[in-house]
């Protein structure tokens, strides 16, 4: 089974935090990073996915 390791850009935070996964992200997906839930905004793959070429940028959930 294929693994896929992320930076994750949260917003306000320096550094992006390294998540991995099974499979592809995708935009509008929910993920869990940090121990909160994010909708990830945009999705980022280099031509060659070394470590730092799999971005994904998220933002904050909308609240009802």
């Amino acid at each position: 089974m294929a693994a896929y390791t992320w930076s994750v850009f949260t917003p306000g935070a320096d550094l992006p935090k390294s998540i991995e996964t099974d499979y592809l992200l995708a935009d509008g997906e929910e993920i869990q990073v940090g121990g909160r839930i994010w909708i990830v905004e945009r999705v980022e793959i280099a031509d060659d996915p070394a470590p730092g070429g799999m971005r994904a940028y998220v933002v904050a959930p909308t609240e009802p």
